[in-house]
């Protein structure tokens, strides 16, 4: 079993626990989980007909994976890293389109943190061939250029072009973009209540019968018992949260855990944190940023979670709590730790 998907099933066992055991009841959740996008997406809804819910989320998740996929051979995304470039008409090419068009304001109003085109430090590290390695710092310097989505990615109604050698993963886009799509989906169904969680990405819409709020758990990394929490978040419907962690994915080279989320600076793993969680009404939104911040020095980090407003939740790398004061209202911390707000 990969590190990946035992912690998503962790994830799943936490949220299980908090949202009840199910029964066949509008009074309780009809649940149901799917693989799709390399990972575990559960579905929870109210209601007296859930199948059409759980067959929407499956149809929107499968397609999206089909298109834009960083792991399907087929998709418009690996036809576009193979060849660097696909053509309006053909499979996929609107919906990577819209996607690359999202990102693209997400690399600007991150001042480059969040940036699909750090796929080529992945590659550089042994991510995806099974090789792990530590890249010498002037291999780093040979790809450096590689590493700018606003250099490197052009797109237009026609085609999109990425140049020689540029590498995409939407990994860090792509489950909210899903997500979004399922909120709209089972909103124009007539959903009133439900919860769907992408491996931590999760959104709510509606309350749980009785009235009361989503309640939902964030793992503690420097914990050893997997039941372990850090925080409790009590989410109103139509929000989002999303959680980065350096447990999701990581490779292991002599011993030393490296995460998969790269500094832009550095072209080296992300050091700052072990876990950021961001709270917003957007899954795209919370998915992004909290990649995003998760990348960035902790000064930085701070000072842009605070500066924009931003409800966030940080663990950082010597284990202090940090709850920016957006998210005040949200978060609270198991009676044994502090928190710096």
């Amino acid at each position: 079993m990969s590190k990946n998907l035992l912690f998503v099933i962790l994830v799943a066992i936490l949220l299980f626990l908090y949202l009840g055991t199910f029964q066949s009841s509008s009074n309780t959740p009809y649940r149901k989980t799917i693989i799709a996008m390399d990972t575990y997406v559960t579905t929870s809804v109210y209601s007296k007909d859930p199948q059409a819910a759980f067959d929407k989320v499956f149809q929107i998740f499968s397609d999206v994976e089909r298109k834009v996929s960083f792991f399907e051979e087929k998709s418009a995304l690996s036809c576009l890293n193979k060849r660097h470039l696909i053509k309006a008409g053909e499979a996929g090419f609107e919906t990577l389109k819209a996607l690359l068009e999202i990102t693209l304001s997400y690399v600007k109003e991150t001042d480059g943190y969040f940036d699909p085109s750090f796929a080529i430090y992945q590659a550089a590290y042994g991510f995806y061939d099974q090789n792990p390695r530590i890249p010498a710092d002037e291999d780093i310097k040979a790809i450096v250029h590689l590493a700018s989505f606003q250099n490197n990615v052009h797109i237009s109604e026609e085609e999109i072009k990425t140049e020689r050698g540029t590498l995409i993963n939407l990994g860090g886009i792509a489950g909210g973009f899903a997500l979004e799509e399922c909120k709209k989906a089972l909103l124009q169904k007539g959903y009133e209540n439900f919860l769907i969680d992408d491996a931590g990405d999760i959104i709510t819409e509606g309350t749980k019968p009785d009235g009361s709020l989503w309640k939902i758990g964030v793992k503690d990394p420097l914990d050893e018992n997997p039941n372990s929490l850090a925080a409790h978040i009590v989410l109103p419907g139509g929000k989002a949260v999303s959680t980065s962690g350096s447990y999701e994915r990581f490779i292991e080279v002599e011993g030393k855990k490296l995460n998969h989320i790269f500094d832009p600076m550095t072209g080296r793993p992300a050091e700052s944190f072990v876990s950021v969680t961001v709270i917003g009404d957007s899954p795209i939104f919370v998915d992004v940023l909290s990649t995003a911040l998760f990348a960035m020095p902790e000064e930085k980090a701070i000072s842009f979670t605070e500066n924009s407003k931003i409800a966030a939740f940080f663990i950082t790398a010597d284990g202090r709590r940090i709850i920016s004061e957006s998210a005040k209202n949200y978060i609270t911390l198991p009676k044994r730790q502090n928190a710096q707000l």
